[in-house]
């Protein structure tokens, strides 16, 4: 199949059942964060990788973590109607088993107050990924929550996701004056030494009703 628009020749891979183009292994809907330049190594600044993952990935699309600890020093946004996954593995490496995806902040260089934000968007999802705070504080000495969503954030999947070790929150939903977090589907997720608390569900703005779970 030719893609006029960008000289691609796409085949179909039956193997993924997903559309590829015929010059590399990639999905065009699959968003590989190592594709797009991000190590994993528990060293490098990958946000800007990462960050042009997320820009590239379609609605209904996917960006893709594989194993590796991926550190970043400004905070990860979410855009509607995708998904965040991360390799199936063990999130308890000394134990055995594959070794899983992990999402940092860069210790000493964070500058934002949560690791990963959703502002006023729907229909995304988190699955197989492991959110590790390090027990770092922000740059101006501020508290750093696991996921911060804001305002109307609509049919929300959180499945299979570790929140650890985070200054603030595990996990911290808030109204705005468009609505608040609801239809959220959430299964599996273990949180653990968030010093904050495990899961704050605010209401700054006020609204009616400041958290509705689905």
């Amino acid at each position: 199949l030719n893609n006029p628009q960008n000289g691609q020749v796409l085949s179909y891979n039956n193997n993924i059942s997903k559309w590829q183009n015929q010059n590399s292994t990639q999905s065009i809907d699959w968003c590989n964060v190592k594709t797009y330049g991000a190590l994993g190594d528990n060293v490098a600044d990958d946000y800007a990788a990462i960050a042009a993952a997320i820009a590239a990935c379609p609605d209904g699309g996917t960006v893709y973590f594989p194993a590796g600890s991926y550190r970043v020093k400004q905070p990860l946004q979410v855009k509607s109607n995708i998904t965040l996954r991360g390799v199936i593995g063990s999130r308890w490496t000394r134990y055995g088993g594959v070794p899983a995806a992990f999402i940092k902040p860069y210790f000493g260089s964070f500058t934002g107050n949560a690791l990963v934000v959703a502002n006023e968007v729907d229909g995304w999802q988190i699955v197989n990924l492991n959110l590790n705070g390090v027990n770092a504080t922000n740059t101006s000495a501020g508290t750093i929550d696991g996921l911060l969503a804001t305002g109307a954030c609509k049919g929300v999947r959180i499945d299979s996701v570790l929140f650890t070790n985070f200054s603030g929150y595990g996990v911290h939903t808030d109204s705005s004056s468009n609505g608040w977090a609801g239809g959220w589907e959430v299964s599996y997720i273990y949180l653990d030494t968030c010093h904050l608390g495990a899961w704050l569900s605010d209401n700054t703005a006020g609204q009616t009703y400041g958290w509705s779970d689905g």
